[in-house]
């Protein structure tokens, strides 16, 4: 009877060792293919991160040549392909492989697109991206004070653009425009330097002792007195618009009165202008002081385009933008809430807004800027308005600025400052030839 159980017992054993043997026989041959295929999937993503690291430092080469002068974006712009920049050349200098770069204009106006390929040194992995710079000087700024903006009149209302300065900046009880400052937002940042210096809870408002923020751009002066010399020139000669009583396009001294000029000319003045007026439709640059009169200011009637992201300075006061300027595609996709400022959402080119302003196009000011003092109903500007000095809007006058995106687009600097403004994988093999 033992004997019986132990033979049984024998079987059993005999049994579970055969099964194992069979399990790992199944086992042990796929754990050594996937122990092999690891090592394989390990290099090739290896190899593949590197095609994309050679990919990066291509675009950031690309980026580089774009911004070494005005004179190359500029010929870019107008159809010139840099030479090394057509993938017509392959690049070596990082280690791991090599890369090759494509730099053409657009979609845009003063946009560019560079597309990068790397390709890791032994050619079995491509990757490539693609990357959009937009050149606006100052983005979506629409008022600049480099020592400081004062909107604090219960009237003045910013449109469609930021606010932006190195010192503070004392706003009105509006909700919008954004504002960014490197110093304090007086009477919304409420703890000083202290974080957090943003609104909550999405940071969509303000900004304070923003220590990233640039200094303002430095214009190309001497393209602008330039061109106000020569169209003075042309005015001597009587074949130029000469519209302008209170000075010259270009002026050693100060002005004082209106202008009246929608012919899109370019005006320097050296010295200060007093009591401001316009219709003036073009880039006027004054290095002194600018004080406007009293009242309500002469503009010309025009429909004017609403930036496609203007929506984005309304994020904290979302109905106001729904209700206000006619974006029916946000409204139908977006009704109840601000798609948020990282969204693509770009609102209709053809959008437009009927406006009255007093100056269409840039008005950089190197000294102070006061704005209307006493009564009236005035839109300022479709433009930038750049002060060097301090900003003054602090009155109950009824005043509006709206930002032009082609103003800002079209400011002339003595260095490219781009923007990205998309940045994504891009599919395509190797250039042939390389």
């Amino acid at each position: 009877m033992r004997a019986k159980r132990l033979a049984s017992q024998s079987g059993q054993i005999l049994l579970i060792v055969l099964a194992l043997l069979i399990v790992a026989s199944v086992l042990v041959p796929l754990m050594v293919y996937y122990a092999q295929r690891e090592s394989v999937w390990t290099a090739k993503q290896a190899k593949t991160t590197t095609a994309f690291h050679l990919a990066e430092s291509g675009i950031e080469k690309g980026y580089r040549a774009v911004t070494a002068s005005t004179v190359t974006w500029n010929d870019l712009q107008n159809g010139t392909l840099m030479s090394g920049y057509k993938f017509d050349q392959a690049y070596d200098d990082v280690a791991g492989g090599s890369y090759a770069i494509s730099i053409s204009s657009g979609p845009s106006t003063q946009e560019a697109t560079i597309i990068s390929v790397g390709k890791d040194a032994l050619g079995r992995e491509v990757r490539g991206i693609e990357a959009v710079y937009a050149n606006s000087t100052l983005s979506d700024v629409a008022i600049m004070g480099g020592a400081g903006v004062d909107v604090s009149g219960n009237n003045m209302t910013i449109q469609w653009g930021s606010v932006v300065s190195q010192s503070s900046i004392t706003p009105n009880g509006a909700l919008y425009p954004s504002y960014w400052s490197a110093s304090d937002i007086v009477g919304l940042d409420t703890n000083g330097a202290t974080p957090p210096n943003c609104d909550s809870p999405n940071c969509w408002w303000w900004h304070s002792y923003d220590s990233s923020l640039p200094s303002m751009p430095t214009l190309d002066f001497m393209s602008y007195e330039s061109s106000a010399a020569a169209e003075d020139a042309a005015c001597a000669g009587g074949t130029g618009s000469c519209a302008c009583a209170a000075c010259g396009h270009f002026d050693t001294t100060s002005c004082s009165g209106s202008c009246d000029d929608t012919g899109g000319h370019t005006y320097y003045v050296t010295g200060n202008w007093s009591s401001f007026g316009g219709p003036l439709k073009g880039n006027i640059v004054i290095l002194g002081n600018v004080t406007t009169p009293n009242g309500s200011m002469s503009g010309q009637s025009i429909s004017a385009a609403v930036p496609q992201q203007a929506w984005m300075q309304y994020c904290n006061d979302w109905s106001y933008y729904l209700s206000t300027f006619g974006d029916t595609v946000a409204q139908s996709k977006y009704p109840n809430s601000c798609p948020g400022l990282y969204s693509s959402y770009k609102s209709a080119s053809t959008l437009t807004y009927p406006i009255t302003p007093v100056v269409d196009g840039l008005l950089y000011i190197g000294g102070n800027f006061t704005g209307p003092t006493g009564g009236g109903n005035s839109t300022l500007g479709y433009g930038v308005l750049m002060v060097k000095g301090t900003v003054t809007l602090n009155s109950n006058s009824h005043v509006t600025w709206y930002y032009s995106s082609a103003a800002s687009q079209g400011i002339m600097t003595t260095t490219v400052n781009l923007s990205r403004i998309s940045w994504q994988d891009y599919v395509t093999p190797w250039p042939s030839g390389l």
